[in-house]
């Protein structure tokens, strides 16, 4: 026999007891009715890993069919799948959207990696969607100068890692969360042609539904020729911008920020090829940069046109 001291336990030890409990009562009766599990702020006293443990029963064992949660936590949400999402948020009333989700097959064997990033972002007001890491430093260093108080104000940075950013803004649109997309001016070989397909310009014309950028295949795959592409277009590009908030960069985070700060670059990386030096190791040397940028340097790129996604979601 087992004695359980209850009255010493923690509240989060007693929440979890108290779930076990409801558990052994509800599979009594299994058979003869259909359960109904509302659970408010599960989160309530109980730490980051057993929250994510938490999420992973509730949302994986099939006895929840019929599951009512609400949480003020993105944990709780790591597992979800299948699920169906209402936001309730306040606009001097009290107001809610929702949307039905379910993990894409391409990722339920990588649900945390998607769910990790979307289950924060759905509680935010604005969303900055980037490629990777890169972007995510830069941007948070930048709006932590010009914005300290940021992620206070419900901004949040979500890099989308190889995803894809479709993925994510249709979930984010449909909740009706401001977001705002900064991808590559990317070029791809076409296999046996010697020429190069624009995958910047058609990814934004799959994003936004409509072609109003050329697809015609190009000659040279260059820093030159992106800018010479981009420059050509900058009219519509803007249009996409203002339109769809979708910023496409001239060329990629590198050489965006090389463009106008080279001279910078050289002199805080100690390289005469900054783009080269960042580029070589990603992640160590873009950690070195943003601990020696200024406030000066991160407001000069803050106003710069190349990075306008930052006021985009900032202001």
């Amino acid at each position: 026999m087992m004695i359980i001291y209850i009255l010493l336990l923690g509240k989060g030890r007693k929440k979890l007891l108290a779930y076990s409990i409801y558990d052994i009562l509800s599979d009594e009766n299994a058979e003869k009715k259909i359960n109904l599990f509302l659970i408010e702020e599960p989160e309530n006293h109980l730490h980051k890993s057993m929250q994510i443990a938490l999420s992973q029963i509730l949302f994986t064992d099939s006895k929840y069919t019929y599951l009512f949660v609400t949480t003020h936590s993105p944990f709780v949400l790591y597992e979800m799948d299948n699920v169906n999402l209402v936001r309730i948020y306040s606009e001097r009333k009290i107001n809610s959207i929702s949307t039905f989700y379910k993990v894409p097959d391409a990722y339920e064997k990588n649900r945390k990696m998607l769910n990790r990033c979307l289950s924060e972002a759905i509680f935010a007001n604005k969303v900055l969607l980037v490629e990777g890491p890169s972007e995510y430093m830069l941007f948070s260093k930048v709006l932590s100068v010009v914005h300290p108080f940021y992620e206070v104000d419900g901004i949040y940075i979500l890099p989308v890692d190889g995803v894809g950013f479709e993925t994510y803004f249709s979930i984010l649109d449909e909740l009706e969360i401001f977001n705002v997309v900064k991808t590559d001016n990317d070029l791809r070989a076409v296999t046996g042609k010697g020429t190069y397909s624009v995958l910047g310009f058609s990814r934004c014309n799959n994003y936004i539904g409509e072609k109003r950028l050329p697809t015609k295949q190009i000659q040279e795959n260059s820093v030159s020729a992106k800018r010479s592409l981009y420059n050509s277009n900058i009219n519509t590009l803007d249009k996409i911008r203002s339109d769809f908030h979708i910023f496409l960069s001239k060329v990629d985070l590198e050489n965006d920020l090389d463009e106008f700060l080279h001279d910078r670059l050289s002199a805080l990386l100690d390289n005469d090829n900054p783009v080269k030096y960042l580029q070589d190791a990603k992640h160590y040397h873009m950690v070195e940069l943003i601990e020696k940028l200024s406030d000066t340097d991160c407001r000069t790129i803050y106003n710069h046109y190349n990075f306008a996604c930052l006021k985009e979601v900032a202001e």
